[in-house]
């Protein structure tokens, strides 16, 4: 017996009614005829420089239903689009998006959202226009499988089952506030709604840029740009006003964030960028620190004296700042810290206390050493291991610390890790490993690395956008191999794309990824457009003449 579906097309009898019109008019979405081989209906269109008010779906149903959103795209390079969606007694919207790539967008993409009781629930409907980044949005159609009691059974069951949250998601809170201007909470949750009942079990939400410059209320870094007056993009603008807003309003985005991450049962981790406190025109003004600027002493220098752009860790007062910022973040009472390594190199190099002190051991200038010298960059190992352990000393012993790291032994030693001493005298509790440079990770290595210990190992999952299949053989491959679960750097990139996320928020199922396919048909399929408002596409379309 097959499960009962309902679509609804004519999404023209949304309410406010007043708000809808057949033709292009401001503050109103458009309504506009469709036809595909398989339905006809009206679609949404609210374009980008329109602002509209959000509408409302009534669905008139009871009980639990699968959610797909059928979605439309114009595949037009200066054009973005999505559209904000959630049910009415959500907390926050999501912001999903058609698939892009087909030139002339001849189809709609019909994509999983989610399974929820929908009794008394409405579908709402927001336009993205806040922010510079303003974009077109569409709602082709709703369609909603209804589920079956051993369905419902399963998935609640499934909801309350650990075993398979093995994933990480990464949040620069960065780009969170470029893309749009967040003016209220709703703005930091719909960036973690998301992960709700999926295989995620952690997310890394940074403290801002890096560095020092952050996007909540420090008293020991800089908050984002609030001292510019001219931005070099509109995005950093963006950000800047978002900063102000929320706190004018008094709400701390990092308290925020981590508050609403515990709530629907994901642990956090405040990430760092360690290496982020500098950076050239036009962009110094927003991510040059100020510590950076007034101690020029404290930089690192290459081999043959010159200034590197970087502070170095072979400096206490490099160490101690960084550490106040790691206590700060700390005082929030997150899950555990990430330290993202992966962005920034070098950390250390051939700075004066560090020269000194190995020609006072060796009798060796470093600086005549080929730059690949073991002894050299195992001493320098050794500066930064105490890096590490001030790190370990100076927080809470109860929370987690995560390192990003290189792709290999010989890039970590280089740029003075150390990982074997720092599992071994417990500093760090989990390594993810990162394709520096997209150069192919050592799985090997790493697993011997953690092979026997209490350390985890996860693999950062690169390129940002795979199709669903890529993703459940590179998952498949990875745990064959040993490791113990996955991070998708940019996370907040990914989850957008409902078609690849219904194949990543499953990834945690490593038993089960060997048996599945693609999940074509099931989570998402492309249905064909025959007509758009009036106009035949599917055969010598009108934009062929453009």
């Amino acid at each position: 017996m097959q499960n009962k579906v309902l679509y609804y097309t004519n999404l023209n009898r949304c309410n406010p009614q007043s708000a809808i019109s057949k033709e292009p008019e401001r503050y109103k979405w458009r309504a506009i005829d469709y036809e595909t081989e398989e339905i006809k209906g009206t679609m949404l269109m609210a374009e980008s420089e329109n602002v509209v008010p959000d509408l409302f779906l009534p669905l008139n149903i009871s009980g639990w239903y699968k959610i797909f959103l059928g979605l439309y795209t114009i595949s037009d390079p200066e054009l973005r689009d999505g559209i904000r969606v959630k049910l009415k007694d959500d907390q926050t919207t999501v912001f999903v998006q058609a698939e892009k790539g087909r030139w002339l967008s001849d189809s709609i993409d019909e994509v999983y959202w989610k399974s929820s009781d929908l009794t008394d629930q409405d579908i709402i409907f927001k336009h993205q226009n806040d922010g510079h980044q303003k974009m077109t949005s569409y709602i082709a159609y709703i369609k909603l499988v209804k589920l079956t009691d051993n369905e419902v059974k399963e998935i609640k069951q499934e909801r309350k089952n650990n075993n398979n949250k093995r994933l990480i998601g990464m949040n620069d809170a960065h780009g969170l506030y470029y893309w749009k201007r967040v003016d209220s909470k709703t703005g930091i949750l719909e960036d973690i709604e998301p992960y709700r009942n999926t295989d995620f079990e952690k997310l890394y939400w940074c403290m801002g840029s890096g560095g020092d410059i952050c996007t909540y209320p420090t008293k020991v870094g800089k908050v984002y740009g609030e001292d510019l007056e001219i931005f070099p993009r509109p995005g950093d603008r963006d950000i800047a006003e978002s900063m102000k807003i929320l706190r004018s309003k008094d709400i701390d985005s990092m308290k925020t964030a981590i508050e609403y991450a515990k709530n629907i049962g994901i642990k956090i981790y405040l990430s760092q960028r360690m290496g982020a406190f500098a950076c050239n025109p036009p962009w110094d003004g927003i991510f040059t620190s100020d510590f950076y600027k007034n101690n020029p002493n404290l930089r690192c220098r290459d081999r043959d004296g010159s200034e590197v752009s970087r502070l170095s860790y072979a400096y206490k007062e490099v160490q101690d700042h960084c550490i106040s910022i790691l206590k700060e973040l700390s005082s929030y009472q997150p899950d555990g810290i990430s330290l993202l390594f992966n962005r920034g190199a070098p950390y250390i190099l051939y700075e004066e206390p560090l020269v000194q002190s190995f020609i006072k051991e060796y009798n060796k200038d470093p600086r005549e050493l080929s730059e690949a010298d073991h002894k050299w960059l195992n001493y320098r190992a050794k500066f930064f291991n105490y890096f590490m352990k001030k790190v370990r000393r100076k927080l809470d012993n109860n929370l987690k610390i995560s390192v990003h790291l290189f792709n290999n032994e010989k890039s970590n030693l280089f740029y003075g890790f150390d990982p074997s001493t720092w599992i071994n005298k417990g500093y760090i509790d989990e390594i993810i490993a990162y394709p520096w440079r997209n150069n192919d990770i050592d799985i090997n290595y790493y697993i011997n690395l953690v092979k026997n210990t209490n350390c985890k190992l996860y693999i950062d999952l690169l390129p940002r956008n795979m199709t669903p299949n890529e993703y459940r053989e590179r998952a498949n491959d990875l745990y064959k191999k040993g490791v113990d679960g996955l991070c998708f750097w940019d996370t907040n990139t990914r989850h957008v794309a409902l078609r690849q996320w219904s194949m990543i928020r499953r990834l945690g199922h490593k038993e089960e990824l060997n048996n599945w396919d693609d999940g074509e048909g099931v989570y998402f399929k492309s249905i064909k457009l025959k007509k758009l408002g009036g106009y035949r596409v599917d055969r010598y379309p009108p934009g062929w003449a453009f």
